[in-house]
C-alpha cells in the first residue's frame, strides 16, 4: 500500500454535475417545505426561490440574500423559530461558495485602503469629535479618561519587556519569508530557517529575545561557527553575526483569504520575529482580560450562551463591528493606551505595507495577521463596553471577544455612539439589541432556538470534499 504523509489531501476524484452546489439548495429548498402545499413544514415561496435555482441566477441569489436580513427574516416568522431557520439556512447555504467570475480579492482590496483611509481620516481630524465631547457634552464628560484608567488597571502602566520574551512564541500562519512557503510554516521552520525576517523597530527586541534564552542564541552561535568555519576557541564578528541571522525588512505583504461569495478577507503576512513578540503582547493581554475583565478570549462559551439566552429574554444587545481590527487607528490607540504600552506596540508592529508593487505606510495600528490584533481590539472594546455599562448605570455583565460584544440591551446606544465617536463602525445588520434573534460568535438563536445555518464554502471536486 502506498504511504500516504500526515495532513495529505486526497486528490480522488469524483464525476459530479457541473450545477451540484444549485442542485443541493433546490434539495434544502425543498426539505424546508418552500412551495410544498402538502409538506408538513410548508412556507410560501413569496420570493421566486424556484425561479431562482431553475435558472441558475447567481444576482438574483445575492440579491434575494440582501433583502432577508435577519430582521426581515424576523417579521416574517413571529415567533416560529422554525419558519426563522427555513429562510436563513436558505439565504446562507451559498453565501460563502466560490461562484466564478467574482472577483473577491479586489473586493476585499477595496474594503481594506477604504478602511486605510478612515484611519487616516480620524488620525488627522475625526479624532476631534471624541475629544469635543469628552471634554464638553454632558453624557460623554471625561469619557477619555475613564476608558484610559480602565484599561491601565488592566495592562499597567509599563509593560514588561522580559515577560514579552518569556512568552513569545511562533504561531501557526505564514511568515514573511520565501522559506515558509509551500505548507513549511510550522515552528519548526520558524525556529531552524535562517535568517529571520524582522522589521527596524522591532530589530533591538529580536535580539534581547533571542540573547534571553541560552539554548537559542547557543544554537545560533553554532550554526554560525559551522557556516563560516570558525573554531569553537576563536571569537567572531558579532556584527557579521546579527547581519547572518537576522533580514532587516519594510514591512508586511497584504494578501487575501477566502471569506464570502463576493469577497476575501485581507490578512497580513508579518515578518517572522515580528509575529514572535507580538504573540508575547498578545499572551499578556490575553491572561490579564480574562483574570481582571473576565473575558476569556481562549473560550466563546460564554458569548455563545448570553447569545441564547438573550434571544429569549431581550436584556442583553450584541455588537458586531464592519472590518474592526482594520480600523483600530493610530490615533485611538494613543488616546486610550498607557504611553509606555503605545510605544511597545508601535515598535513591534509593521509601519508599511505591500501589495504587488504598491507600498504604503499603514494609518492603523494593525490588522488581522498582526498577533496581538486579536487581544487589543478586545482590551479596546471591553473598555468601551465597560465604559457605556457604567455611564447608563446598566448590570454589569458583558462579555467580548474581538469584534463580539454583549452588553446589557439598555447600554446599547450609549455604546454604539461611543463607538462611533472612537472611529469604529457598528455593523447594523449583526447588531441586535431588541427583538428574538442573537448572534455572537459563530452562534445564531432565534427565540432560544439553535438557527446557526450550513454553509457550503467551497467547490466539491473529491470524495474528502464530498463527505
Amino acid at each position: 500500500m502506498k504511504h500516504i504523509k500526515p495532513n495529505t489531501r486526497l486528490n480522488l476524484k469524483v464525476n459530479l454535475p457541473a450545477d451540484l452546489p444549485w442542485k443541493m439548495l433546490a434539495a434544502i429548498v425543498k426539505d424546508l417545505g418552500f412551495g410544498e402545499e402538502h409538506s408538513d413544514n410548508y412556507i410560501p415561496d413569496h420570493f421566486g426561490i424556484a425561479t431562482i435555482i431553475r435558472k441558475r441566477c447567481v444576482d438574483s441569489l445575492f440579491a434575494l440574500q440582501s433583502e432577508l436580513s435577519p430582521r426581515r427574516i424576523a417579521e416574517l416568522s413571529g415567533k416560529c423559530a422554525q419558519t426563522f431557520h427555513a429562510y436563513y439556512q436558505l439565504v446562507a447555504f451559498l453565501k460563502k461558495y466560490p461562484f466564478p467570475g467574482y472577483d473577491t480579492k479586489a473586493a476585499a482590496l477595496e474594503t481594506f485602503f477604504k478602511a486605510e483611509r478612515e484611519c487616516g481620516l480620524y488620525n488627522s481630524d475625526n479624532y476631534k469629535s471624541l475629544l469635543a465631547v469628552s471634554e464638553k457634552h454632558p453624557d460623554y464628560l471625561g469619557v477619555i479618561d475613564d476608558m484610559r484608567e480602565d484599561i491601565v488597571s488592566l495592562l499597567g502602566e509599563c509593560p514588561n519587556v522580559e515577560s514579552v520574551y518569556g512568552n513569545a512564541t511562533h504561531g501557526p500562519g505564514v511568515s514573511l519569508a520565501r522559506s515558509y512557503r509551500g505548507g513549511c510554516s510550522t515552528q519548526y521552520f520558524k525556529w531552524s530557517v535562517l535568517p529571520y525576517s524582522v522589521t527596524k523597530d522591532a530589530l533591538p527586541y529580536a535580539k534581547a529575545a533571542i540573547e534571553s534564552d541560552q539554548r537559542w542564541s547557543g544554537a545560533l552561535n553554532d550554526w554560525y561557527r559551522r557556516k563560516n568555519g570558525i573554531e569553537l576557541y576563536e571569537p567572531i564578528n558579532v556584527e557579521d553575526f546579527w547581519k547572518q541571522v537576522l533580514d532587516v525588512v519594510p514591512g508586511s505583504r497584504i494578501t487575501t483569504v477566502a471569506k464570502t461569495a463576493l469577497t476575501d478577507r485581507t490578512i497580513a503576512v508579518e515578518p517572522v520575529l515580528n509575529v514572535f513578540l507580538q504573540l508575547g503582547v498578545n499572551h499578556i493581554m490575553r491572561a490579564r482580560l480574562k483574570k481582571r475583565w473576565h473575558y476569556d478570549l481562549f473560550d466563546q462559551t460564554l458569548n455563545q450562551r448570553l447569545a441564547e439566552s438573550s434571544s429569549n429574554n431581550d436584556d442583553l444587545a450584541t455588537v458586531d463591528l464592519r472590518a474592526a481590527s482594520d480600523t483600530i487607528s493610530l490615533k485611538i490607540c494613543e488616546l486610550l493606551l498607557p504611553p509606555l504600552w503605545y510605544a511597545l506596540l508601535l515598535d513591534l508592529r509593521c509601519k508599511e505595507g505591500k501589495v504587488g508593487n504598491l507600498s504604503f505606510k499603514f494609518h492603523k495600528m494593525s490588522s488581522m495577521g498582526n498577533g496581538f490584533t486579536f487581544a487589543l481590539e478586545s482590551v479596546i472594546f471591553g473598555a468601551l463596553a465597560r465604559c457605556a455599562i457604567n455611564r447608563t448605570r446598566s448590570e454589569r455583565r458583558s462579555a467580548v471577544y474581538g469584534d463580539d460584544i454583549i452588553v446589557p440591551s439598555t447600554a446599547y446606544s450609549y455604546l454604539v455612539d461611543l463607538i462611533q465617536f472612537c472611529g469604529f463602525t457598528v455593523n447594523q445588520e449583526k447588531s441586535y439589541h431588541a427583538g428574538l434573534f442573537r448572534e455572537s460568535c459563530g452562534a445564531d438563536f432565534y427565540a432560544g432556538h439553535n438557527v446557526r445555518p450550513m454553509f457550503l464554502k467551497h467547490k466539491v471536486e473529491t470524495v474528502q470534499d464530498l463527505l
